[in-house]
């Protein structure tokens, strides 16, 4: 069947109606494109940017870089990979803006350069964020990712969902604060994963490494040189050729205040084979920190001839509720000191036949039998000045545990007792450690200079004691963490508290705690408390309490 179609004329005015039907809706559409560069987004395709790999997309992203700067604006990448060409300058960040691509598996930055991919510094690069983007050097990008200029700072950098692979250095920090590095993938550099370096003055603080995957290159996962108050917050570190993380500074007091928790540590020193190598903490004896704690970790094939934790020097390392499976069994400062001692300790509280009572002597000198790891009750009350070993001579890295048992004792700190062969004691902060029943203090004999250092100790003790605060607005909280009120004195701040530390406070009075400098407290205000109330507090940043809760009765 043929239809018959007949061509009929609009009526007059119909054009103008459907233009006045479609003006508002382009109005719309053009209101809504303008909205978009107000917001500040710059998609680099529109400077020009092809993302085929073969493009030299360098002078077009940069382009976008430079005019979001000028409002602190977004740069976007869409999905493709986005050539930087082999020259020795890649990308500069100067100021504030978000970088940003579609996905890390999508948006893949190619750099064939001499010098860094990726640069972020200068005194405006606060607020700095850079994600889901990968940066790729192989097989000739020296650096990745490169922060800071010192002496500045780059304040409130973040970093998430990045993934930096095959250069030498993946990335290279030498100066930031208050920087955030979220799900950030390090691999297959030829030198170290991340390098934190500022040199002889700390510029690098208050920064942290949260849920990171460093692996797979060939020298260590991190080099850390100089570093105040930065933490490791779970993540992995595995197969790095060298340490998972080395701390290893020349500079007098360049590492502070650092916590590592719930971090993942496998088969690192992958490259080395057998060679007394530590996944953690294998510092030259030039190294010098402070406050650092190790918690909740897991450590896991170190390999035959290796330690889980290896040799420091003077630090102090604060050991916490970490796992150790298949940990070789050797002497030296740090090394697996936490597993031995756990089981040892268990060992003496089941009554098999170590060694557990060990005299002292008028002159404070207490006289070990098996000066490879010995564990004692001392047996008395007697202050602990010195220690002598039952053959008269200690081998280097010779390890004696004192347990407190039932029994309150101080071991004193630079005492040198008159026996004959006696060993001094050197202990953290160079004060005396007041033992109470059930702690124990580890220490190691160091040839070098002939006296035992500490390397460990816990007032925790296996009961897990509950102490009584002292009546003042600051008192202590030493290696603990549970304590109750012992007074009204109004608290203002809690002592001798580490980063990663976390107390429960059990208020057996009318106690006010205040909100201040020190102590942040939920809604900015004072705790004023009544019995059976009770506050937890953790110190995540170097002398600063925070609230996680509270309980009120």
């Amino acid at each position: 069947m043929t239809q018959d179609w007949t061509w009929t004329s609009p009526a007059p005015g119909s054009f103008d109606e459907l233009n006045g039907m479609l003006n508002p809706k382009m109005k719309a559409l053009e209101n809504k494109l303008a909205s978009i560069q107000d917001l500040g987004i710059f998609n680099v395709k529109d400077y020009g940017a092809v993302g085929d790999g073969l493009t030299n997309d360098l002078t077009a992203i940069q382009a976008a870089i430079d005019e979001a700067e000028t409002v602190k604006g977004r740069v976007y990448l869409p999905h493709g990979d986005y050539y930087l060409g082999a020259t020795a300058t890649g990308l500069v960040i100067n100021d504030s803006i978000v970088f940003e691509g579609a996905s890390s598996a999508g948006t893949i930055l190619l750099y064939r350069g001499s010098g860094v991919a990726v640069t972020i510094y200068s005194v405006a690069a606060e607020q700095v964020t850079f994600r889901r983007i990968t940066v790729d050097g192989n097989p000739g990008g020296v650096t990745g990712v490169e922060i800071g200029n010192p002496p500045t700072y780059n304040a409130k950098l973040r970093m998430e969902d990045v993934r930096v692979r095959r250069f030498t250095t993946g990335i290279s920090i030498l100066a930031m604060q208050g920087s955030i590095f979220d799900r950030v993938r390090v691999s297959e550099c030829t030198n170290d994963g991340v390098l934190l370096n500022s040199g002889g003055t700390v510029l690098i603080t208050s920064s942290m490494f949260r849920n990171c995957y460093v692996h797979a290159n060939l020298a260590r996962g991190f080099r850390v040189l100089t570093a105040g108050s930065c933490h490791w917050l779970g993540g992995v570190i595995e197969t790095n050729d060298e340490e998972g993380i080395k701390f290893d500074n020349a500079y007098a007091a360049a590492i502070q205040g650092c916590s590592i928790r719930g971090v993942h540590f496998e088969q690192n020193n992958d490259g080395r084979g057998s060679g007394a190598y530590s996944q953690l903490l294998y510092t030259s004896s030039s190294s010098f920190m402070s406050r650092m704690e190790v918690r909740n970790c897991h450590f896991v094939t170190a390999g035959a001839g290796n330690y889980h934790i290896g040799p420091g020097d003077e630090n102090e390392v604060y050991m916490r509720q970490n796992f150790f499976s298949n940990p070789p069994v050797s002497t030296g400062i740090l090394k697996d000191e936490l597993s031995r001692v756990r089981t040892q300790l268990r060992t003496v509280l089941d009554g098999t036949n170590l060694q557990k009572t060990a005299s002292v002597d008028g002159n404070g000198a207490i006289t070990v039998v098996d000066t490879e790891v010995l564990l004692t009750n001392h047996g008395s009350s007697t202050n602990i000045d010195g220690i002598v070993a039952a053959s008269n001579a200690f081998p280097d890295g010779s390890q004696v545990l004192v347990w407190f048992g039932d029994n309150n004792t101080t071991v004193r700190h630079g005492q040198f007792p008159a026996t004959a062969n006696a060993r001094s004691i050197n202990l953290r902060d160079g004060a005396d450690f007041q033992g109470r029943t059930n702690d124990f203090l580890v220490l190691i004999f160091r040839a070098v200079d002939g006296v035992f250092r500490e390397v460990y100790r816990t007032t925790e003790s296996l009961l897990s004691s509950v102490t009584t605060l002292a009546d003042d607005a600051t008192p202590t909280v030493l290696d603990g963490k549970l304590f109750k009120t012992g007074g009204t004195t109004t608290i203002t701040d809690f002592d001798d508290g580490v980063v990663g530390q976390t107390i429960k406070i059990l208020s057996e009075h009318a106690i006010t705690i205040t909100d201040g400098t020190n102590i942040l407290l939920n809604g900015s205000a004072d705790f004023v408390t009544a019995a059976g109330d009770v506050l937890v507090l953790t110190m995540y940043n170097d002398q600063v309490w925070v609230e996680d809760s509270r309980q009120v009765n």
